[in-house]
């Protein structure tokens, strides 16, 4: 299976949603940006990598102008559970379109006066290639873009592990396999649209999760050791010992756990 394909589970989209939108709250003054950008428009929202609709669903209602939506991912059984998240009449429409980034050119909706392009979660599981295929697309075409929850590659784990900078760093390395952008793809990404001349504007998204999230946490440590042992390059850095130490004191309800993410928010100069 291509890499840049591997599926995401339905699962752990549902599972991480509430950390999500709790962490969202922060990037408020991007959303009000946003709003004065495209006041008293009828906006064209492309989401890509929509998944099962968490992002339509939370911005929505958020967005101050009026809305019609294409939530485009590459896996139709993702996108068959979007729910059509209309929200206060602010979104006259939804499609789901099965494709992927490479396909945003084709879409008509890519050429309508007011266009937004957004994302949750995506930057990362991206090649550099694709990554920069999609800063081309929005600075040749002048788009704002709201590129939501990517993540930075910093983890804080309370109290420490002797191991948690080592599994870290395998996790990282983990998520560059392939060619893909892992956690540099926030930096590089806004790198590359200041150096066009955009507007850019950072804001720290982070998860903070404690014994509130305890699913999400174990399930978090969980595929963390999962993808350091599939690293064929960590070698064996006693990964196991981590995840039971780790779990063992999210039992006691004694683990703190912050993952850093970040939105983006680009505008054209004018």
């Amino acid at each position: 299976m291509n890499e840049l394909e591997r599926p995401i589970a339905s699962d752990w989209l549902a599972l991480r949603r509430e950390a999500d939108e709790r962490a969202r709250e922060a990037a408020r003054p991007l959303l009000e940006r946003l709003a004065a950008h495209f006041s008293g428009t009828v906006v064209e929202v492309i989401d890509v990598g929509a998944g099962t609709g968490a992002n339509q669903a939370w911005l929505a209602p958020r967005l101050g102008f009026e809305q019609r939506w294409t939530l485009l991912d590459h896996d139709p059984a993702l996108l068959a559970l979007a729910g059509e998240s209309r929200n206060e009449g602010s979104v006259e429409r939804i499609r789901r379109v099965v494709a992927g980034i490479e396909d945003l050119a084709t879409l008509p909706q890519a050429a309508a006066e007011h266009v937004l392009l957004t994302c949750s979660a995506l930057l990362d599981l991206l090649s550099l290639d694709q990554l920069d295929g999609f800063c081309d697309f929005l600075i040749g075409r002048d788009i704002p873009a709201l590129l939501c929850l990517s993540v930075t590659g910093v983890v804080e784990v309370v109290p420490g592990h002797s191991l948690d900078e080592a599994v870290n760093t395998a996790f990282n390395d983990h998520q560059r396999r392939a060619c893909l952008a892992g956690p540099q793809a926030i930096g590089h990404v806004a790198e590359r649209l200041r150096a066009a001349g955009m507007d850019v504007q950072l804001t720290d998204t982070d998860w903070t999760l404690g014994p509130a999230e305890s699913a999400l946490v174990r399930r978090y440590l969980n595929d963390r050791a999962d993808a350091v042992m599939e690293h064929e390059t960590a070698g064996d850095i006693g990964v196991a010992r981590w995840l039971a130490d780790r779990l063992a004191r999210e039992r006691e309800g004694a683990l703190r756990v912050r993952v850093g993410h970040q939105d983006l928010l680009c505008l054209p100069r004018p």
